[in-house]
């Protein structure tokens, strides 16, 4: 899954199964094969789009946390006219806890996954845009350097022109259009592709779903930027500081707005909150165009139960493990968030630090849809 506002986790809606409810969401390098999460904080509650269900909806799902999450600095999602930067041939990033083999036996129905785990990321390129499926579907670069089982729900991102960062989706299902090289690994089923819900297509659902401004300077395809559009990681792919104050060490800022936005600053003001990128302060606090103070927490709704405000103090740790207390020198270590260096998958990159946060639940189905195999475990 991704952070994708103090409050909410946006994951894969094939990862949200009823009888097996994810029961905690886990921050840091490892995913439950591999190691501990350097912090959990438990789910509200974990919803999937209802049009995946019906068969032709995003696979995106949703978890509202308990507490806020405050200190790990968030990747926005792509939205308005920012979409049509995700053209055929766009170079993307994908990160995940993922396995580097798997084999699919259809007389058994059995999957076999090694290697899963820790977190890494790879680049892939856009084949096309599944209107209906509401899907994107993307390309290793040989055959061998996609996605894989333990990959789903994880993040799609991408460095658009200007060079900010977007999370345009969540890993869905193998795809293999055909004609590409043969894997590296003989029989391995991964590695030559993947499709990934398209977020933009669920941003309304979510929305409305959460009551939540889960795009702070998009209003539909609209540029109006609220207070909260800054303040977001400017450098995701680089490792910074520790998990003990959420690999929050990087560059933060954002807020301008995109070539493509039809936009007018305010007589005398700016597009932005003033914010240059150089250190992320600000002064007061401002609260957004949902209602979302500055700590996070959302005004109560009769739509369902909301987390409750951040105690006094409280950074969004909730659930932490002693293995909080990172490396202070931001290493290459299990909590420390450069990039590791003991092992890394065929073709794989590392993981860049805070790009990805694993789900902490029980094994997912194993169904097909739209032609391809779930990544998920």
């Amino acid at each position: 899954g991704t952070l994708v506002h103090p409050q909410v986790v946006m994951t894969a809606a094939h990862c949200v199964i009823p009888e097996r409810p994810i029961v905690g969401l886990g921050f840091g390098e490892h995913g439950q094969t591999t190691g501990v999460p350097a912090r959990v904080v438990e789910p509200i509650d974990c919803v999937g789009n209802p049009e995946y269900y019906a068969g032709s909806g995003a696979d995106v799902a949703y978890c509202l946390l308990s507490e806020a999450v405050l200190d790990v600095p968030i990747v926005p999602l792509l939205a308005g006219c920012e979409v049509e930067q995700l053209t055929p041939g766009r170079e993307v990033y994908i990160i995940g806890f993922g396995a580097d083999f798997g084999s699919y036996d259809p007389g058994t129905d059995t999957v076999t996954a090694t290697g899963v785990g820790p977190k890494r990321w790879t680049t892939q390129t856009v084949d096309f845009v599944d209107d209906f499926a509401e899907e994107i579907n993307l390309l290793g670069s040989n055959g061998s350097q996609s996605a894989c089982f333990g990959d789903s729900g994880g993040p799609g991102m991408v460095q658009l022109d200007d060079g900010s960062w977007r999370v345009f989706g969540t890993g869905g299902h193998l795809y293999d259009p055909g004609g590409l090289p043969p894997p590296m690994i003989p029989d391995n089923i991964c590695g030559v592709g993947a499709a990934y819900g398209f977020a933009p297509f669920a941003i309304e659902w979510l929305e409305q779903e959460t009551a939540l401004d889960l795009t702070p300077c998009w209003n539909g395809d609209e540029w109006t930027p609220s207070p909260d559009c800054a303040d977001f990681a400017l450098a995701p792919e680089v490792g910074a500081g520790t998990w003990a104050t959420g690999c929050s060490d990087g560059p933060i800022g954002g807020g301008d707005p995109p070539e493509c936005a039809d936009y007018m600053p305010p007589p005398g003001g700016s597009s932005s909150t003033g914010d240059t990128g150089d250190t992320g302060d600000t002064t007061g606090e401002p609260e957004s165009s949902t209602g979302v103070d500055s700590t996070g927490s959302p005004p109560p709704t009769s739509d369902g139960p909301m987390p409750p405000d951040p105690l006094p103090g409280d950074t969004g740790t909730g659930g932490a493990t002693d293995t909080d207390t990172a490396a202070a020198d931001g290493g290459s270590g299990d909590e420390g968030c450069g990039c590791r260096a003991d092992r890394s998958a065929p073709a794989r990159g590392t993981a860049a630090p805070w790009l990805l946060l694993a789900v902490v639940a029980l094994r997912r189905r194993h169904g097909r849809r739209h032609g391809g195999r779930p990544v998920g475990a």
